[in-house]
């Protein structure tokens, strides 16, 4: 009797709406990535939400059929919407909540480039300190001129929520939590009203608050409450930025974007922690998330993700092959599954799905078949590959299926797959990790096991059934990135970490295994715990340089932890004291300014090391050498390398009078410009105060060029000439102190794009 209502339900499902025609030509549109072709095509079933779960990659439609698109328009594009419609925006793109028929209307809209559906994330130390050593930074290890605990700096979680009154979150009297801001149940929280206990209890999963006292806990809940206890954070006295997330993707960006906001204006470093997941794209660290994330990091605004847990699960399949192949796959969950498979090939595949009842299913419109819902995407160039996305609600787990894909032309193939609640007959554990850990900017961590026994609330003793301490835990993600991208960075503990336990979980008895004889805190494991444990690490480093850069941390984790990189280590477990042992050898602030055939670079180097060097090394097809040698005194340094091939890296290192290295920093992958003719890469200020600019400019050659000030009618109303050198150079240019305020259109070179800009009265 139980499996007879959700086939009533799916039956009512598939009823036609009056918008369905209309819905299907938009189905077919090429602007649709493959989530939107399946969303789009699901909103012309009469009433979607039936007979489809809440749960899987997608968040659910609103009580008004809305949900999340991603919108890329054409430059100054403006689309009509209401205001509720518009939940974030980044430049072209656009973050709108709309139901099927809205966005078919939109479609027809010139300006609009491409669509992508919202998807939605799934969350991925008593010992735990002391394995890094961060404890010893924290006391002040000799090695270090002074303690590090991460004063000044904040730590920004988004994640399940967290319990404002546990004692690990307050020091002195005060809560250490500035700034709570619920995106499920709604409010925003100041320390005040947290003080005050309006609140309440925001985590009833715990999640978020196991992860922010492992980043930022005082430890103050053990027993003799004095902090510096047992279960202590990373970097206790820095203050927390907490977001009670949907955890779908737009959200997870407005709460970065508010979390970065507001570090801006108390003017603070900040690090972000991310222990989400999802399976969901291609993996090479193109999707809009990750994207959106890298633009709105940069010096002092750093990110931290988790790798994800999918090492063993048998998430990922990927195969070379010529003409056809099949990936067979058994579900581990009833609803909420799905399949997205990408492919280097030079033609389409042709693909059927064959369903445990030996039935098949070619890509078209969705529908109930041998007692599941299925919706089989028909394949679709996105990013230079052919993807093709399934997606299966309302079955049951256990049940075998075969994607099978096959091609007419000649040539060779190579695919991977990636799919949440199934496990493939074939799984391959390289290449798992989660998005938005395959992102350019995320510094990633992996969890390493560092407790095998454990004593639980009533008393008695626990322990993992195998394993040892050190070793990566066999759930933790490998690398590389699909691309070959080093990652993960580092590993941190993330198997056995006891941390601070919400109190939603003190009288749960399915945690009772699990919760410590404190009554405080409680044993949680994945990657997710593995991340803040390194978000804390990188507090750290920002309480000694406030401007420290994705690069500059990236090279730091290299030089700190002792091991070449490996798809389930990466470099193994960082010495904090190291870590922050060569942020006080004085190199900081590594820049990089790519020319055409030369790179300009500048560094700090904040300590004198009499008798020493500093040297400017090259990396690039021809091998490394090194470019520039003096002595290493401290300062501002700038220096200009010639640069015959990209891409390249340079690498400054700073050694004492025996030659030892003391502190290294690498630039990281760089790539010439490219000029054929004279271009403006930037202005400032704008909105201009007065009429007076900085141009930044490049040139291949030494040249007098014309500028034109045009404005909105395309009149031209100001020019004159602009004498460049070769390369990059930076000028001035004065306007007409007679030019009315308004919007203008500056033009350098050639009529066609220009530089809008704005005058101020």
């Amino acid at each position: 009797m139980n499996r007879l209502l959700p086939l009533v339900l799916l039956l009512a499902v598939l009823r036609w709406s009056p918008a369905a025609s209309s819905l299907a030509e938009a189905w077919r549109d090429p602007r649709l990535d493959a989530p939107a072709r399946l969303l789009l095509e699901e909103c012309r079933l009469a009433d979607p939400a039936a007979g489809l779960t809440s749960r899987g990659p997608f968040p659910p439609a609103d009580g008004a059929g809305r949900r999340g698109w991603f919108i890329l328009g054409e430059p100054g594009w403006r689309p009509t919407l209401d205001p509720d419609q518009v939940r974030w925006r980044a430049g072209e793109r656009w973050l709108l909540d709309l139901d099927g028929p809205a966005l078919e209307k939109l479609l027809a809209d010139p300006g609009l480039r491409a669509v992508s559906a919202e998807g939605r994330l799934e969350p991925c130390l008593d010992l735990a300190l002391p394995l890094s050593g961060a404890h010893l930074v924290q006391a002040g290890a000799p090695e270090l001129s002074r303690p590090y605990d991460g004063a000044g700096t904040l730590v920004g979680v988004i994640d399940s929520g967290i319990d404002p009154a546990h004692r690990d979150f307050w020091l002195d009297g005060r809560c250490r939590i500035l700034r709570l801001w619920d995106q499920v149940a709604g409010g925003l929280f100041d320390r005040a009203a947290l003080e005050a206990g309006a609140a309440g209890n925001r985590d009833p999963d715990g999640h978020g608050t196991h992860v922010a006292a492992i980043a930022a806990g005082g430890g103050r809940s053990a027993p003799g409450g004095a902090g510096g206890g047992p279960f202590i954070g990373h970097a206790p006295a820095a203050e927390l930025l907490v977001v009670r997330s949907t955890l779908s993707e737009g959200d997870i960006l407005r709460a970065a974007e508010w979390i970065f906001a507001t570090a801006d204006q108390l003017g603070r470093p900040c690090v972000i922690n991310l222990s989400l997941e999802t399976h969901l794209g291609a993996h090479d660290g193109s999707s809009t998330l990750e994207n959106e994330l890298e633009a709105m990091s940069g010096p002092g605004r750093l990110l931290v993700c988790a790798a994800g847990n999918a090492a063993a699960a048998g998430r990922h399949a990927s195969a070379e092959y010529n003409s056809s192949r099949s990936l067979a796959f058994t579900t581990t969950e009833g609803d909420g599954l799905y399949l997205d498979a990408w492919l280097d090939s030079p033609d389409a595949p042709a693909v059927s799905l064959l369903l445990p009842d030996g039935s098949r299913r070619e890509p078209g419109p969705a529908g109930l078949q041998a007692g599941w819902f299925v919706q089989l995407a028909p394949p679709a160039l996105e990013g230079g590959r052919w993807r093709v996305l399934l997606r299966l609600e309302q079955g049951r787990a256990g049940e075998a299926f075969q994607l099978q894909l096959s091609h007419g032309g000649p040539g060779f193939r190579s695919l991977h797959a990636w799919g949440g609640g199934l496990a493939f007959a074939q799984p391959d554990p390289a290449s798992t990790l989660g998005i938005p850990a395959t992102g350019d900017s995320m510094l990633v961590a992996g969890a390493l096991l560092h407790r095998l026994v454990w004593t639980d609330e009533p008393g008695r003793r626990w322990q993992y059934s195998e394993g040892a301490v050190g070793e990566a835990a066999p759930f933790s993600a490998r690398g590389p990135r699909v691309d070959g991208l080093a990652r993960p960075h580092v590993l941190m503990p993330g198997q056995g970490v006891f941390s601070a336990m919400s109190a939603a979980l003190a009288a749960d008895p399915a945690w009772s295994r699990w919760r410590h004889a404190d009554g405080a805190h409680i044993l949680r494991q994945g990657t997710s715990m593995a991340a803040p444990a390194l978000a804390g690490l990188i507090a750290l480093a920002l309480e000694r340089e406030p401007r420290l850069s994705f690069r500059q941390a990236d090279s730091l984790l290299r030089l700190a932890a002792p091991e070449d990189w490996s798809p389930a280590r990466g470099h193994g477990l960082p010495d904090a004291v190291r870590l922050l042992g060569f942020l006080q050898a004085g190199l900081s602030r590594l820049e990089a300014r790519p020319g055409l055939d030369e790179v300009e670079l500048t560094w700090k180097l904040g300590s004198t090391h009499p008798g020493g060097w500093q040297a400017l090394l090259r990396r690039d097809e021809a091998g490394e050498a090194e470019v520039w040698r003096e002595e290493a005194t401290a300062g501002d340094w700038r220096v200009t390398a010639a640069a015959p091939h990209s891409p390249l890296e340079f690498v400054v290192e700073v050694r004492d009078e025996d030659g030892t290295l003391l502190d290294r920093l690498a630039t990281g992958s760089l790539t010439l410009l490219a000029a054929r003719h004279p271009r403006l890469l930037a202005l400032w200020p704008n909105p201009v105060p007065g009429r007076r600019l900085q141009l930044e400019l490049i040139s291949p050659a030494a040249v007098e060029q014309p500028w034109t000030l045009l404005n909105l009618g395309g009149a031209r109303v100001a020019g004159g000439r602009l004498v460049l050198g070769r390369g990059r150079q930076g000028l001035v240019l004065e306007l007409p102190a007679k030019l009315a305020a308004g919007t203008y259109l500056l033009q350098v070179g050639e009529p066609g794009a220009g530089w809008p800009l704005t005058l101020l009265p």
